[in-house]
């Protein structure tokens, strides 16, 4: 498999996903507790973009695999011109090797890191790797239910932030109020993570009915798929204030107030129009938007913490 093939099979574009609750960790576990392992950590950061690129690949193989089942048009249609197997003539075979080396990578670092640092990292992997396999494979995957964008984002947004408080505060230090404050932290990422879903699916309502995908969408429909959208970045911009407010993470964080204009347009244009290929990659532009804005935050709290000391 080239390269052009890799990366239309695991769509390494999404991976602002799993960077934004790594970076909020980070800042969480440096600022309020002043430990940074910086090896473990980028160790657990390539575990991450391994599994999140599996998760992507097992995605457009159980889509592929499921249009075979449905004979209707419209599945035939979403095999040739929508699915990378399908557009990019990507065997079968070589999208399940792909994946399986990219999960057995992330188990090897995932080896390390449960004895660099804590078995309890291995609670959480198994938990995070078996979902990742639920969420698109499977009869049913997850994502093909209501339950897709919760169990996406709060995996991601919650189980990421926690193992990167696993891989750079001692055990010793664990305690329930340190996870009930990664845990608040972690909504900061939450929220965007599921707008990202919401957006993937309100404009593809149309075609998951036809393909028999009932996700959250077709459910409650696009008007309230549509509150929810914007909803959760406001309550993102909240958690950002809260957090800040109970000394979570440093004064800087406010910086990512910056964006609201910007992600307030793009939510003004998807609410216009929702286009797979015109308007559902504003969703990952917020993202990115705010991620952009939590890195600088983090950079301005180093910086000011070396001029201070």
């Amino acid at each position: 498999m080239n390269v052009h093939k890799f990366i239309a099979l695991t769509e390494p574009s999404s991976i602002v996903s799993t960077l934004s609750p790594f970076i909020v960790g980070i800042m969480f576990t440096s600022y309020g507790y002043g430990k940074l392992n910086v090896f473990n950590s980028l160790v657990l950061l390539l575990a991450c973009l391994t599994i999140h690129l599996m998760a992507n690949a097992l995605d457009n193989l159980s889509d592929y695999r499921a249009s075979f089942q449905t004979t209707n048009s419209t599945a035939q249609k979403f095999r040739q011109k929508t699915n990378s197997l399908g557009v990019h003539g990507i065997s079968f075979k070589a999208a399940i090797v792909t994946a399986a080396i990219l999960g057995i990578i992330t188990v090897i670092l995932g080896i390390y890191l449960l004895f660099a640092t804590t078995m309890w990292l291995l609670v959480i992997g198994i938990i995070g790797f078996v979902i990742s396999y639920l969420y698109s494979g499977g009869k049913l995957p997850i994502s093909h239910t209501p339950f897709g964008e919760a169990a996406c984002s709060l995996t991601m947004g919650v189980g990421i932030t926690y193992t990167v408080i696993m891989v750079n505060i001692p055990v010793s230090q664990f305690s329930w109020n340190l996870f009930l404050s990664g845990f608040l932290v972690a909504t900061i990422t939450i929220f965007p993570l599921a707008s990202i879903m919401l957006a993937n699916n309100t404009c593809d309502v149309a075609e998951d009915v036809k393909m028999d995908r009932h996700t959250i969408v077709s459910v409650i429909g696009k008007k309230r798929a549509l509150e929810a959208f914007a909803a959760n970045y406001v309550i993102t911009y909240i958690m950002v204030i809260v957090t800040v407010l109970l000394r979570l993470l440093p004064i800087s964080m406010l910086l990512v107030l910056v964006t609201i204009p910007i992600v307030y347009k793009h939510v003004k244009e998807f609410f216009a129009v929702q286009d797979k290929k015109r308007t559902f990659i504003l969703s990952v532009k917020n993202s990115f938007t705010i991620v952009t804005m939590i890195t600088i935050a983090g950079i301005c709290e180093l910086l000011f913490d070396g001029l201070i000391k």
